[in-house]
């Protein structure tokens, strides 16, 4: 689109049947446009890049359709020439950066990346909401491969807490965390507190005078 748009600056072309032209560029866009909206939702739905770089593609359409409308029709109404090569010349460098943001978050999840914030922010908000249980939790680890969303953490539970109890809050945890982020692999590891733990010395029965 670049290239063509520079030749038709340098050797100016009159536009032909500019009316015919603008109803099917109108209806292709709107064609266009309705399936690059369900494509993107659908894409989201699944995490699925494969379908978002196609619903890019068609909105990338659906921009190139646009910039079409515009740069016909101000022709058509001014008669100046060099104003629809110049709007396709714009579009085309925008349908690049598109191009180039689709490659940068596909190379993202070659390199298993981190989960987004926003994500993170869901994880730590069900943790921090379970602190009568849990004393602490650290080396949050969290990454993403495709469509697949993992975690690795560990959680730091009163010394006198039994396995079962230990067992049971990690499965509410997992539980918790798939219901904001369907479909994550949980790997949760417990650990007791230490001797100098001041919760537990709190809960500790004060000794009298002997």
């Amino acid at each position: 689109m670049v290239v063509t748009a520079v030749r038709r600056l340098l050797q100016p072309v009159p536009l032909r049947d500019l009316d015919w032209g603008l109803a099917l560029i109108a209806v292709a866009t709107a064609g266009n446009f309705l399936t690059a909206r369900y494509l993107l939702r659908v894409s989201r739905e699944r995490a699925s890049l494969a379908l978002e770089a196609d619903a890019k593609h068609l909105l990338a359409d659906v921009l190139t359709s646009l910039a079409a409308l515009v740069g016909v029709g101000v022709v058509r109404v001014t008669g100046v020439q060099w104003l629809d090569p110049a709007v396709g010349a714009v579009v085309g460098l925008h349908i690049v950066a598109m191009g180039v943001g689709v490659y940068r978050e596909a190379l993202g999840g070659l390199m298993d990346r981190a989960l987004p914030r926003d994500e993170e922010a869901q994880i730590r908000a069900v943790l921090d909401a379970r602190r009568d249980a849990l004393l602490d939790y650290h080396a949050l680890r969290t990454r993403r491969v495709g469509a697949q969303r993992f975690l690795d953490l560990h959680v730091v539970l009163h010394r006198s807490t039994s396995v079962g109890e230990a067992h049971a809050l990690c499965d509410q945890l997992e539980a918790e965390i798939r219901t904001r982020l369907p479909g994550t692999d949980i790997t949760i590891h417990v650990e007791p507190c230490g001797p100098d733990c001041v919760r537990c010395a709190s809960a500790a029965p004060s000794r009298g005078p002997g």
